[in-house]
Parts: C-alpha cells; sequence; structure tokens
C-alpha cells in the first residue's frame, strides 16, 4: 500500500494506492484505486478466482466460465505442448537428417557390395544394423530433452 505517490503531478494531492497484490507465486497484479486499498483487495482476490458474480449464475450456482488465473495457466500449459511438440519434430527430422546423410556417403560401399553378389537382404540387414541404434538413441534423447526443457 502507497499513501503519497504523486504521480498525477505535484499540485494534486496524493491518493492511497494499492500498486501490487500478489496473486500467485508467478504473477503480480497491478491495480490503481481511489479508495482505501486494503478494503477492494478480497474483491479482486474472489474476481481473480471466479467467484464473483457472473450474470450466468442462476441459484448461486457456479457460474462456469473460468477465472483469469486458470485461463492464464490454460494459456502457459497450451504454450508449453507447442514447444514440446515443436521440439520433438526437429528432433525427428534432425535425427533423419544425419541418417540420410550418413547413408549418403555410403552409397558407393553398397554399390560395390551388390556388384559382389551381396543380397538385397543382406545389405538391408547392414543398414538397420549400423543406423537403427543411433536413430532410436537420438529419437529418445531428443525426446527426453524436449521433455525436459519445455517444462
Amino acid at each position: 500500500m502507497v499513501g503519497d505517490v504523486r504521480d498525477l503531478g505535484f499540485d494534486v494531492e496524493p491518493r492511497p494506492a494499492l500498486y501490487s497484490l500478489g496473486v500467485s507465486n508467478r504473477m503480480t497484479l497491478l491495480i490503481r484505486t481511489d479508495s482505501n486499498p486494503s478494503s477492494i483487495a478480497p474483491a479482486v482476490r474472489k474476481a481473480l478466482r471466479g467467484e464473483s458474480g457472473c450474470a450466468h449464475r442462476k441459484n448461486g450456482a457456479a457460474c462456469g466460465h473460468p477465472s483469469l488465473i486458470a485461463r492464464a495457466q490454460a494459456i502457459r500449459i497450451d504454450a508449453a505442448r507447442r514447444v514440446r511438440l515443436l521440439a520433438g519434430v526437429v528432433t525427428v527430422v534432425g535425427v533423419y537428417g544425419v541418417i540420410g546423410y550418413s547413408l549418403s556417403r555410403r552409397t558407393s560401399e553398397f554399390a560395390i557390395r551388390f556388384a559382389l553378389g551381396a543380397k538385397r537382404s543382406d545389405v538391408l540387414r547392414l543398414i538397420l544394423r549400423g543406423f537403427a541404434l543411433p536413430a532410436i538413441c537420438g529419437v529418445a534423447i531428443g525426446g527426453w530433452l524436449a521433455y525436459l526443457f519445455a517444462r
């Protein structure tokens, strides 16, 4: 609570004002009032929690509209989900690119193997054995890191 802030000018008499109302550990609401700041704090808290009167309420029943805090949390959760999804896509595309590049560097080796009589299944088994483990590890570690950092 602040009682002597002269933000309207030095010639105007200061009025009491409540400038900061801690709503949660990550959210602060700034309010300016002409009345006693301690008298409006409970009403502001009720409004933020969705407990204030709503035109859609009937017989004292809950309105069903989400509170400001619930909406802010929902927006953050949605953003975190999108970041996680994007990070997962980037991980998969990155692993795909690395494996594709590695395979392209070995095409002449595969051609020589075919020329010497290797079967298609043998070369395919060689490819899977050589790239399956790095691909699985890359996607697993990248997905874990994406989840960890998007929290």
